[in-house]
């Protein structure tokens, strides 16, 4: 009888054994959802960009697209980051031109750039503030030869006051090459003897943030101007908003991209509106067909495109239905 309590717990163990190999295996996590299609809408028209709030909008779907800091190419960049989280695109296809509304949060339009600052030190000499950056938007799609991105850079300073966004190529995540094209929308306040060339034909008086080209006037004859006060700002750049109509009657693949864009003080927010041919025939831009993969950079107060940091941001490459 002894030797059968031994038997007895040997089997009771296999019967375990076997008990327990017949447990379900774990759950599988439930499979990603599936990545965010932007589909254009090709039925409502064309907008005039006459404002980036034209009615046309309110039907065209909205998709939202998140930003992260963690896409920037080549670049790793901290978690904590300054840009918006996420932006919101609409899309349309009309008349062979594709139109993107891209709107994002933003607390403040940057516009000066290495502007100049009355010092306290001499008389009337200024110094440029290296510091200050303007805000930028890329929109990048994928299908160029060799992997290389076409770009669509919007800038609100370079840019935006003439109503263009900038057509440029990204070769390897890291090299912008301007396309095709000799016409300048901005142009540098060259420093001569510690002031800047231009001031404002309303000189002192003037404290606003873009120099336009027509309204600059030699900085020489307003030395004589009393009103000058220490920490007083001169842009360091004026701007040729007259290349638009320019290159509407003589195209260049350069600047064949037209914008509207605002800024929402109340909301904090940026909104850009960009159009181009699907089509343009330029060697440096991508023929758009059916669908084509792409991609959004914002650039919050930063300048250099190869500088990682929390002040710029990446979406993954989405699809954009046309």
């Amino acid at each position: 009888m002894k030797k059968l309590i031994p038997i007895a717990v040997i089997l009771s163990l296999a019967v375990w054994s076997g008990c327990s190999s017949d447990d379900p295996t774990p759950t599988e996590p439930p499979p990603p959802p599936p990545p965010v299609r932007v589909v254009a809408n090709t039925a409502v028209g064309a907008p005039t960009l006459s404002s980036v709030d034209e009615t046309i909008w309110a039907n065209v779907t909205e998709f939202t697209l998140d930003i992260s800091t963690q896409n920037s190419p080549k670049l790793p960049a901290p978690a904590s980051s300054a840009v918006s989280d996420s932006v919101r695109v609409k899309a349309i296809v009309s008349g062979g031109e594709l139109y993107l509304r891209v709107e994002f949060d933003d607390n403040d339009l940057n516009l000066l750039k290495n502007h100049y600052v009355l010092s306290p030190s001499g008389f009337l000499n200024f110094e440029r503030d290296p510091t200050s950056h303007e805000d930028q938007l890329f929109v990048m799609f994928s299908g160029l030869p060799n992997g290389d991105l076409d770009v669509w850079h919007w800038r609100s300073l370079e840019t935006a006051p003439a109503g263009l966004a900038e057509g440029r190529t990204l070769i390897n995540d890291t090299i912008l090459v301007t396309d095709s094209g000799a016409q300048k929308v901005v142009w540098d306040n060259t420093e001569v003897n510690s002031r800047p060339k231009w001031a404002h034909k309303d000189s002192s008086a003037f404290t606003g943030e873009i120099l336009y080209k027509e309204d600059t006037s030699g900085f020489d004859r307003y030395t004589g101007d009393t009103n000058w006060t220490v920490g007083h700002i001169i842009p360091g750049y004026y701007i040729d908003t007259n290349v638009r109509n320019t290159v509407q009657s003589f195209p260049e693949s350069r600047w064949d991209i037209f914008t509207v864009s605002a800024f929402d003080t109340v909301n904090e927010k940026i909104t850009v509106v960009l159009k181009r041919k699907l089509n343009t025939t330029y060697s440096e831009d991508l023929v758009m067909a059916d669908s084509v993969q792409f991609r959004i950079g914002l650039f919050d107060n930063q300048d250099k495109f190869t500088l990682g940091g929390s002040r710029r941001g990446y979406t993954d490459l989405f699809w954009l239905i046309l």
